[in-house]
């Protein structure tokens, strides 16, 4: 059975689209600490998905696909964070609309 709340991960986490998240990640890691987790790359060197750590938060990162929608604030014009929520009961929490 899949965990509703994976290991590690608090209510909320952020997943950011950078256009070059390798450079954001390294920005992090010298600005507050951050470590990196894990960095997936397509075979043509774009990460798919990295997760980087700061403190006790995940924050999950790739680079642009355009093709999928994911681009960062440089191509739009403005933030292009999404916030994952995690819940025990997503069925519950949906029903309470």
């Amino acid at each position: 059975m899949t965990k509703p709340i994976p290991d590690g991960f608090h209510t909320t986490t952020p997943s950011i689209v950078a256009n070059n998240s390798k450079d954001a990640i390294e920005f992090y890691k010298k600005a507050f600490d951050t470590k990196e987790i894990y960095q997936m790359p397509t075979p043509e060197g774009k990460t798919m998905h990295a997760m980087i750590q700061t403190g006790d938060s995940f924050i999950m990162m790739s680079d642009e696909f355009p093709q999928m929608g994911a681009r960062s604030p440089t191509t739009v014009g403005c933030t292009s964070t999404t916030i994952h929520l995690y819940v025990e009961d997503a069925d519950k929490m949906y029903l309470k609309q």
